[in-house]
């Protein structure tokens, strides 16, 4: 699997700092889209995307941060389908095969393993620690890469109630 990163910052990112990292997206393949943000058009611009070849577009949660409806709108316009998902779901897109988890966070969110040519990808971003779901799925089948946000860095202590993670968390878990 191919993954472009189109914004890798939280939700407090205002595009206006000196390091212009936009609000986490991730395109595999070309073809998925994962959280059709507010800055996720200007990512494909800058990052010469063909914008024909995203074909479905998948979201975590509803959060401002990680769901547009106007750059939703411009995706479907173009071509891409919008796949609304609940955890529990199997979902088939072409040759992708993917598994949504409930997600650790204050809205209904969702995680994906997405598997593709014997391939797997665990994506959770915007939760805290695993759901026993979560880390049940990824035992039985095992994951080749995994995309964790790190909210709030490296920090001493139990960040569990922030539902993000830190780095501590992620080498814990």
């Amino acid at each position: 699997m191919k993954i472009l990163f189109l914004g890798t910052g939280a939700a407090d990112y205002t595009g206006k700092e000196k390091e212009f990292r936009r609000n986490s997206s991730a395109l595999i393949d070309d073809i998925i889209l994962i959280d059709p943000g507010k800055y996720v058009i200007d990512a494909i611009k800058e990052f010469k995307v063909d914008v024909s070849k995203i074909k479905y577009i998948l979201n975590t949660h509803r959060h401002d941060d990680h769901f547009n409806e106007n750059t939703l709108s411009y995706l479907v316009s173009q071509g891409a389908t919008f796949i609304d998902t609940k955890p529990n779901d199997i979902i088939e897109l072409g040759e992708y095969r993917i598994l949504a988890l409930r997600g650790n966070h204050t809205v209904p969110t969702c995680h994906f393993i997405i598997e593709h040519e014997g391939k797997r990808m665990f994506y959770g971003l915007d939760g805290g620690w695993l759901m026993y779901e979560e880390i049940d799925a990824i035992w039985k089948k095992g994951v080749d890469l995994a995309v964790f946000d790190a909210t709030v860095g490296f920090v001493e202590g139990d960040y569990r109630i922030f539902e993000h993670t830190s780095l501590n968390m992620i080498l814990d878990m």
